[in-house]
Order: C-alpha cells, then sequence, then structure tokens
C-alpha cells in the first residue's frame, strides 16, 4: 500500500511538473516577439532616434522649405490652368467666328438659289 501511494504521489508530481514546464514554455514564447513584431519595433526606435536628432530649427526650416515647394507647385498650376484657359477662350471665339461665316454663307446661298429662281420667272 504505501508502494502504491508513492506511484501515485510520483504521478502527481510529474504532471504538476509537466504543467509547470509547459506554463514556463508558453510564458517564454510571448515574451519572444515574432520577427514581424521586431521590425515594427524596430522601427518605431529607429523613428525616434530620427526625430529626436532633429532640433527644433532643423524642423522649422524642413517645413519651410516644404512651405516653399508647395507654393511653387501651386504657381506652376496655377500658370498652366490659365494658359489653357486663354487656349479655351482663342478655341471658342474661332468656333464662334467659323459658325458666323458658315451662317453668312449659307444666307448667300439660299439668296443666290431665290435670285436664281426669280430670274427664271
Amino acid at each position: 500500500m504505501p508502494n502504491k501511494i508513492g506511484r501515485i504521489l510520483f504521478s502527481k508530481i510529474n504532471e504538476i511538473l509537466d504543467a509547470y514546464h509547459e506554463a514556463l514554455q508558453k510564458l517564454k514564447d510571448a515574451k519572444n516577439p515574432s520577427k514581424q513584431e521586431q521590425k515594427i519595433l524596430e522601427d518605431k526606435k529607429e523613428l525616434i532616434q530620427t526625430v529626436s536628432k532633429q532640433t527644433p530649427d532643423q524642423i522649422v526650416k524642413n517645413l519651410a522649405n516644404l512651405k516653399l515647394s508647395l507654393a511653387k507647385s501651386l504657381e506652376d498650376i496655377e500658370e498652366k490652368l490659365l494658359s489653357n484657359q486663354k487656349k479655351l477662350s482663342s478655341l471658342q471665339q474661332s468656333i464662334e467666328i467659323q459658325t458666323q461665316d458658315l451662317e453668312e454663307l449659307h444666307e448667300i446661298k439660299i439668296n443666290t438659289h431665290t435670285l436664281a429662281a426669280l430670274r427664271l420667272r
């Protein structure tokens, strides 16, 4: 009987040790970040280091450069829009002139036919 109790006790101790080792392994796995998580952490650290190296003067200078670049881009767009608007206006005037010329030619043609019809009478 004492031998049976010893075996049961030994079996329970082994179960407890196995559960302990399993829990310990899960804890180690949870502490070890995946490669993707490591990459994200490294990227965050790099970003913080980069930003912390910039002085307020550099940040202001970078913002001023960005503002100038944006203003230049907007000016270029404005020039292109004005140029295209002028072209459109010229085309519209040309179309209007051509339309008037066609109407005059059509009216002359009608008058010619009318005159020809009157002469035949």
